[in-house]
């Protein structure tokens, strides 16, 4: 509804401006540990997104009521149970957190791109990627209702049948994370090993400005579904 999609845009910019700011990516893996395994259910979830909000907090960045805090709990931990059986992935979990940190870039950087280094290698697949931009994208459709709006399928030509996921007029969170993956993998994997270690990923992210990326991330053509 017009309601729900006001309070959660401004949901979003509440996060943008919360105690969340303050926190760094060292103490989102402190609150929620570094398992890449661990499931957690939701009542776990609330304690610990609880407790990651109060080290934020400082003289002039206070702990939110707990009705938002509730909310935007709610709709981060939503969009990470996708099978809707009342549990999510920490390493996703952690990775999509990190992106609200006002830790530097880079820095959010390394450390998601190390939660999905599953054998520790430096590198990742292409299938790690998408998982990685994933949840980046995830939670950004979870708390701002326009973000998708960014991402508009083409109108289909004569002869062709809508359809591909997402809501039928936009690409879903899951398809765009997918066509970014594979505009990264196309640039930054030259020797098409069919990994990209994290200095590649880093010139590549890097090396592209913020209107580049909105042209990058936009599907030219309907991604492939998984």
């Amino acid at each position: 509804s017009e309601s729900d999609g006001t309070e959660r845009t401004e949901l979003l910019q509440y996060v943008q401006q919360s105690t969340l700011t303050n926190c760094s990516c060292d103490e989102l893996i402190e609150v929620f540990g570094s398992s890449k395994d661990e499931k957690l259910d939701r009542d776990a979830f609330r304690r610990k997104f609880n407790i990651l909000l109060q080290s934020g907090s400082s003289s002039n960045k206070r702990m939110p009521p707990k009705i938002l805090v509730s909310k935007i709990a709610t709709k981060v931990f939503d969009a990470f149970d996708r099978n809707q059986d009342g549990f999510v992935d920490n390493r996703e979990l952690l990775a999509g957190l990190s992106v609200l940190l006002g830790a530097h870039r880079n820095q959010k950087l390394r450390s998601t791109f190390e939660l999905f280094d599953l054998d520790g290698d430096g590198s990742i697949t292409l299938d790690e990627m998408i998982a990685y931009f994933t949840t980046f994208f995830q939670v950004s459709y979870a708390l701002d209702t326009t973000f998708h709006k960014r991402f508009p399928r083409p109108e289909p030509t004569k002869g062709e049948q809508k359809g591909g996921g997402g809501d039928g007029k936009y690409f879903s969170a899951r398809e765009v994370a997918r066509s970014t993956a594979e505009s990264c993998f196309e640039v930054a994997d030259r020797d098409k090993t069919g990994h990209v270690s994290f200095d590649e990923f880093k010139v590549w992210f890097n090396s592209t400005s913020s209107s580049d990326i909105h042209e990058m991330v936009s599907p030219r053509s309907s991604p492939r579904s998984s």
